[in-house]
């Protein structure tokens, strides 16, 4: 029987094995988390699913996660929200429309930038060359829209050339949607979607199945040696103590590409050339989440009922914007700050509010304390909810928050990824399986051209390189 060895245990790594399953391998899977999901995380520490990780089922109805939760009975819904732009100096839903057609505006400018500019350099020139209204006060959240919350890095550290992914001929299509769709939400989170994706493959082809399939968790690849038309994976235990050595027909990598630039995962002899510049010129990004527990809904004027006067509340009940559960709201940024961020309001319903911050303001919050990032957290939202609401708003934190740190996480330094400037073809040369004729493949998020930085991006490059696999194998 034909071994194989796939090395991570995140959405491509487990799509990948489950195809390599499918028609009769044996597959070793290593994975150096204690646990399945790579980047998809679901954290219940406050009895409230928190994605740390993805979290949309972006595409939906046509996601591939969403055929999968079908089959494994785990309930999808849409998502329904709406977007808020709160101007601390007027909490009104006028001003809150006004806001937003301005940012849409200005979006839609710099999106046009970068579509008009079909350079490989940083996305800044295009924007730059535009002559933009950058000193409206709202531009630095129509900048973060496309750039630092949307690529995880800013205008300078991404080429301009991802926004044309689309025009590249991929093989091994798979008939994906490209945004044509909405926003769904799994039940219970999507890390935990995954996760269970992951335990049913175990329980398909493990001990108590087709005994096709070895999981190793918290064990790292530390090398991948090819020689004389062989291969040997070498790995070590995560703690320290055992190392193994592995000796595969193939081996599938569905790794973040931070991993290999880095060299974490060395090859012997070294990678050629052009493969080794393509991981390199797709770093992963900084962006990070905080989720803070509140005692009431702080987006609810009616939390303040007993907190301001009667004549301020009644007034607010009239101009407030009704925001619901799972909405989005956009704060005005403070004076000469680009610093943007962004909340989703009682996440579930459950008094959650989770705040999103990416690029540089992520990569510097990724310096300090969870305190201190909870704090600067509070901060905002007191400063977004205005003279009258925002003074109470610490008083309701109930004390509990969790904070995601991609950046230091080892198996992964960063969130997901982008192309840095004078990266035309990075993503492409990877998932074309450059050295398939070594028996050596690639998957992960960052090779899927048009929705990379995606779990379903990532689903589909682990099918592609499974099928590359197969064809090489002669199966």
């Amino acid at each position: 029987m034909t071994k194989v060895i796939v090395v991570g245990a995140g959405a491509a790594g487990l799509k990948a094995a489950s195809d390599l399953l499918d028609v009769g391998l044996q597959v070793d899977l290593i994975e150096a988390r204690d646990r399945l999901g790579g980047r998809a995380f679901t954290d219940t520490s406050m009895g409230v699913p928190i994605d740390l990780g993805c979290q949309w089922l972006h595409d939906a109805p046509d996601n591939p996660w969403v055929v999968e939760a079908k089959r494994l009975k785990i309930k999808t819904f849409k998502q329904v929200k709406d977007d808020f732009y709160f101007d601390p100096a007027d909490l009104s839903v006028a001003r809150s429309k006004e806001c937003r057609k301005r940012v849409e505006s200005l979006e839609g400018q710099i999106e046009s930038a970068l579509t008009n500019d079909h350079t490989d350099s940083a996305a800044a020139n295009a924007v730059t060359s535009a002559k933009l209204a950058s000193g409206d006060p709202w531009y630095p959240v129509a900048e973060a829209r496309v750039a630092g919350l949307e690529e995880s890095a800013e205008l300078s550290e991404f080429s301009a050339i991802d926004h044309h992914a689309e025009d590249v001929e991929l093989p091994y299509e798979f008939e994906p949607s490209y945004g044509n769709g909405h926003n769904y939400l799994p039940h219970g989170g999507y890390g935990a979607l995954i996760e269970a994706y992951g335990k049913d493959l175990i329980a398909r082809h493990g001990d108590k199945g087709t005994k096709r399939l070895s999981v190793f968790l918290a064990r790292q690849v530390t090398q991948v040696h090819r020689a004389s038309n062989a291969l040997t994976v070498k790995s070590q235990k995560v703690s320290g103590g055992s190392a193994l050595q592995f000796k595969p027909r193939a081996v599938l990598l569905a790794v973040p590409t931070s991993i290999i630039a880095a060299q974490k995962l060395k090859f012997v002899p070294p990678l050629p050339l052009a493969t080794s510049r393509a991981f390199a010129k797709l770093p992963l990004g900084h962006f990070k989440k905080v989720a803070l527990q509140f005692t009431h809904d702080i987006f609810s004027v009616e939390s303040y009922a007993t907190k301001i006067s009667l004549e301020k509340l009644e007034e607010l009940r009239k101009t407030f914007p009704k925001v619901q559960k799972d909405d989005e709201v956009w704060p005005l940024p403070p004076s000469k700050s680009k610093h943007t961020w962004k909340f989703i309001s009682n996440l579930h319903g459950k008094n959650v509010v989770v705040g999103f911050v990416g690029g540089a303001l992520a990569k510097q919050l990724e310096q300090e304390s969870d305190n201190a990032v909870i704090q600067h957290a509070l901060d905002r939202l007191t400063t977004t909810l205005g003279p009258v609401l925002g003074p109470h708003v610490k008083g309701m934190y109930a004390k509990r928050a969790v904070v995601s740190r991609w950046d230091t996480d080892p198996w992964s330094l960063g969130a997901y990824s982008y192309t840095a400037p004078g990266g035309k073809g990075a993503r492409s040369h990877l998932y074309q399986q450059p050295m398939s004729d070594e028996l050596i493949f690639f998957a992960g998020e960052a090779l899927w051209q048009n929705s990379y930085g995606t779990a379903h991006g990532a689903y589909y490059t682990g099918a592609a390189a499974a099928a590359a696999m197969l064809e090489a194998l002669g199966y």
